[in-house]
């Protein structure tokens, strides 16, 4: 099924760029209240929030994007907070795959804490590593983690500027 266009969603949706709310502008064909939320209450199983209109399911972070520009974004748009609900205009911006994936949250599966940072049992010393562009880059191995934590932190501030997770 074809998305709907800009101006059908701003025909049917209200969007609360303070609040990242939609709202229905109309219900069965009659003007409602701007309190009634416009389906977009529904989560992809990703955690992000969903507005279907017209038969089409989108992501209300793309769908906010849209309606703010007047384009459909051909890149990411990042939730700078991590917080895949949030989407007030102030929280989305656009990013690189790399760095959509750099603001991203720690694994379950990470113990130290630190994204890219592990304990190297054979070694006996605290590995670093970062990704940048789909490729693994180690930065050492180290007597302690806290200089392996640094190794990392220094990593991604020249990698990843303003787009580097938060540790935890």
């Amino acid at each position: 099924m074809p998305r709907p266009t800009i101006e059908r969603m701003r025909e049917a949706l209200d969007y609360d760029p303070e609040t990242g709310i939609f709202s229905w502008k109309y219900w069965a064909g009659a003007p409602c209240s701007t309190a009634r939320t416009a389906g977009a209450t529904k989560t992809h199983s990703k955690g992000y929030v969903v507005v279907t209109l017209d038969g089409s399911r989108l992501l209300a972070h793309r769908l906010a994007w849209a309606m703010m520009t007047g384009e459909w974004p051909a890149f990411q748009v990042d939730h700078e907070d991590r917080i895949r609900t949030n989407n007030k205009w102030n929280n989305l911006r656009r990013a690189t795959d790399s760095q959509n994936r750099a603001n991203s949250r720690l694994y379950s599966s990470n113990t130290s804490g630190v994204k890219g940072v592990a304990f190297l049992p054979r070694s006996k010393k605290w590995g670093a590593r970062i990704k940048f562009e789909g490729r693994s880059k180690s930065l050492g191995s180290f007597e302690s983690k806290e200089e392996a934590c640094a190794a990392r932190l220094a990593a991604e501030d020249l990698i990843h500027g303003e787009f580097k997770g938060q540790s935890s």
